[in-house]
């Protein structure tokens, strides 16, 4: 299938176009901030590659842009939106809109298609619209005209591959069964009257000093371990190292890291290293299910804990957890993790029964 693809790119024809002949620019008009997120209302975009760059749900007043366009942040990330949305006015994230009519399947085309800008800006050069307008972006050209339906049939291919893929790997993880039992039943509805008690997080967590803080240039795909670093993206792994600074063998089934400014946590199941900027936890509990809950119930809290760049601050930290005759309630966390699961399998598996 990779090689089809490929071989497609190659084999088309392709033409350069001026972005402002192709899109029309326009930015949000209130200065929608975290505070401003409550649930309600439409989705809000802001800058980054964090959910897409979906910072969460305001019902504030703002303009509100067409579904069917493209967001462009500083930081030349470009995603399609195939639905309305508002937008930050702080993080320098701007709207642009076809001048024609688009699928969405060829609005993620166009959108990728525009991933070259991300090389281009930064921090120290920020992209916006007066920067790019003149840039040319490369699509299929048939017949002098943009090849619209080779976008529309590329997309939809690598849409089919996925979804076979996904369902392969469903099949043999065994998946298929998304059926809550009575315990996951009684989880989801117990949470609005559960006990919560606070807990310290250190303890349910073991500090790891690091000997060895790698740099990009040690990395290699050649290697075998994976090296983890504060990214917000690709489950913060940035690359491969030689070597292991931290051991997962079946009597430490894993270790929890998180980045110093992002606070972007991982459970990680294999020997691995680490790059600056990230610390390195030991659980005291190896069930991943409890440890997502703990992490959640944390990262909810570090705002009001202080910078989480020292140990010894982030350990004062404390979690409101279920409780149960006193004790933290663990078998709820789990059984309520196990649900939250399975009705985000269930999603998925109706997904790829619709398309596949």
């Amino acid at each position: 299938m990779k090689a089809s693809l490929n071989g497609k790119l190659q084999n088309v024809k392709w033409g350069e176009y001026k972005l402002e002949d192709l899109f029309t620019s326009s930015n949000g008009d209130v200065d929608i901030q975290k505070r401003h997120i409550n649930g309600y209302g439409d989705l809000v975009i802001t800058a980054g590659l964090v959910n897409n760059g979906v910072l969460g749900k305001t019902d504030i007043p703002a303009k509100l842009f067409d579904s069917g366009t493209i967001t462009v942040d500083m930081f030349g990330y470009a995603f399609y939106r195939a639905f309305k949305y508002k937008m930050v006015t702080h993080a320098r994230v701007f709207s642009i809109k076809p001048k024609f009519t688009i699928t969405k399947r060829q609005g993620i085309f166009l959108s990728n298609a525009l991933h070259f800008l991300h090389k281009k800006y930064g921090f120290e050069n920020m992209c916006s619209w007066e920067k790019i307008k003149t840039e040319n972006i490369l699509l299929p050209t048939k017949k002098e005209h943009i090849d619209f339906e080779f976008m529309e049939n590329f997309i939809a291919e690598i849409e089919a591959s996925y979804i076979a893929k996904l369902n392969a790997y469903f099949v043999d993880a065994g998946f298929k069964n998304y059926v809550l039992s009575e315990e996951e039943k009684s989880a989801l509805n117990d949470l609005k009257i559960v006990q919560w008690k606070e807990y310290k997080i250190n303890r349910f967590f073991v500090y790891q000093p690091i000997k060895h803080k790698l740099s990009k240039k040690e990395l290699s795909d050649n290697f075998k371990y994976p090296a983890y670093s504060s990214a917000t993206v690709n489950g913060s792994m940035v690359g491969y190292a030689n070597s292991a600074e931290f051991i997962c063998d079946k009597n430490v089934p894993l270790y929890v890291t998180f980045g110093d400014h992002t606070r972007v946590f991982n459970i990680v199941k294999m020997s691995f290293s680490v790059l600056d900027n990230v610390k390195v936890l030991k659980p005291r509990i190896f069930n991943e299910n409890i440890l997502m809950f703990i992490i959640a119930a944390w990262t909810k809290q570090i705002p009001n804990c202080g910078y989480a760049r020292h140990w010894k601050i982030a350990k004062q930290c404390c979690v409101p957890l279920p409780t149960r005759n006193g004790q933290v309630d663990f078998d709820f966390m789990e059984k309520y993790i196990s649900a939250i699961q399975k009705l985000i399998i269930k999603k998925v598996a109706l997904f790829i029964e619709k398309n596949y």
